[in-house]
């Protein structure tokens, strides 16, 4: 009888926070692959776009540089709503926002540069389902283990990043360099993300008694935080952890501008091949975050995996700057998206550690402020360097910004500010 009561005791026993619920797991996954399924349909077509409407790297950096800016100016609100109204608010915004910008591409008839420019900025402002993710994931985790869970998602994500990009180019060959097709299955996959969201996502009144979890029982054992402490910049690590994220968006995106130009205007190669290029680097990056970054978390913590990631992006850069040959020069993206892989992921984590769960919206929006204003200054930076100083320059000039995120990483970020039991 006694050994009944005690079994049923424990039976009822509320599960200890610390862990993503398995359905809200895989329902965090689905999102992502079909959210970054729909957006490999259309990113690596920008490029070849602008090049057709007759503009010069310059304008077609410029294109770019509009996500970046937007993105800046939308991420602190959308952080701010994003811990007040929820999550799944936020998700489900960015599906119909950017289903909307998505949509313009479509319009085959009227496609022209004033169109693209108007495509990216819509994009920019909406374009914030990966946030409410990570501000999920955070809610639902102990610090330990939101880098395994960041990598986790990550891999999903770019799984839809390897698949999307060369279908996507082909449909645009297939239909005489028309971007309708593609831009109407990429709206689709939104549309279907947006009902998953609705129905699948956790209500905000869910997420907040989740938090008011943490808070009673992990936060105040492993991150000695005062819940009702407001958020501040002055909190330890976080100005050295924001300057990090600066430099890691600068390297990040412009290795992604560069390998786009460099594809497209250097050796001229064809829409299609180019999406096969941007489904070899979604392959890459889903192989570092499904096996790469879950045995490194075991090895090192998460800022020395920082300092090791800018590293090895730094010395990619520059063997893809120094490449003779397109075929050298995609084989020396491997390392360069594996390291980044590796960076992003636990610098991202590294953040999450300065900030109580109930304030991870508001740091990760400002995150991505830092992060936007590299999205918005990179492509055209890489533009103009490519335009005026060589094919090379923007890969020079990433290497060098890994380089000293690398250095900065060491020397401001190298412990965590938290301290942990």
């Amino acid at each position: 009888m006694s050994v009944t009561r005690g079994s049923s005791v424990q039976k009822n026993t509320p599960r200890r926070p610390g862990n993503l619920p398995t359905k809200l797991k895989w329902t965090l996954q689905a999102l992502n692959f079909i959210d970054l399924l729909a957006v490999g349909f259309i990113e690596p077509l920008i490029t070849p776009l602008a090049k057709k409407h007759g503009a010069l790297p310059v304008v077609a950096s410029a294109i770019g540089s509009m996500y970046g800016l937007f993105q800046l100016l939308s991420s602190a609100p959308f952080g701010y709503l994003s811990d007040k109204l929820g999550r799944k608010f936020v998700y489900i915004f960015s599906c119909v926002g950017t289903a909307f910008a998505y949509s313009l591409l479509g319009m085959n008839s009227y496609m022209c540069i004033p169109l693209l420019f108007a495509s990216r900025s819509i994009a920019g402002i909406s374009k914030h389902s990966g946030e409410a993710i990570n501000a999920l994931i955070v809610d639902y985790t102990v610090v330990e283990k939101r880098s395994i869970a960041f990598g986790r998602m990550q891999t999903a994500s770019t799984l839809g990043m390897m698949i999307a990009p060369t279908i996507g180019g082909f449909l645009y060959h297939w239909a005489g360099e028309q971007s309708f097709l593609p831009a109407s299955i990429s709206c689709s996959l939104l549309f279907i993300d947006c009902v998953l969201a609705w129905y699948l996502l956790p209500s905000n009144e869910e997420v907040q008694k989740r938090r008011v979890e943490m808070d009673s029982s992990e936060q105040k054992k492993e991150q000695k935080v005062d819940c009702d402490e407001g958020f501040s910049l002055l909190r330890p690590g976080v100005l050295g952890a924001l300057a990090l994220r600066l430099l890691m968006g600068l390297a990040l995106v412009m290795f992604r501008q560069s390998l786009a130009l460099v594809l497209t205007y250097r050796f001229s190669m064809a829409p299609e091949l180019l999406g096969m290029v941007f489904s070899y680097q979604g392959l890459v990056y889903s192989l570092c975050y499904y096996l790469l970054i879950p045995a490194l978390s075991k090895w090192k913590d998460d800022s020395t995996l920082t300092t090791l990631g800018f590293m090895g992006m730094a010395v990619g850069c520059l063997a893809a700057a120094l490449a003779p040959t397109v075929g050298v020069f995609c084989i020396t993206v491997a390392p360069v998206v594996a390291a980044a892989a590796v960076a992003r992921t636990s610098s991202t984590t590294t953040l999450t550690h300065l900030v109580p769960p109930h304030q991870a919206g508001r740091m990760l929006g400002l995150a991505d402020i830092v992060f936007s204003v590299s999205r918005m200054g990179a492509p055209a930076i890489s533009g103009i360097l490519m335009q005026h100083l060589g094919d090379s320059a923007p890969l020079f000039c990433c290497a060098t910004a890994a380089g000293v995120a690398a250095l900065v990483s060491a020397n401001l970020v190298h412990k965590p500010h938290i301290k942990m039991e």
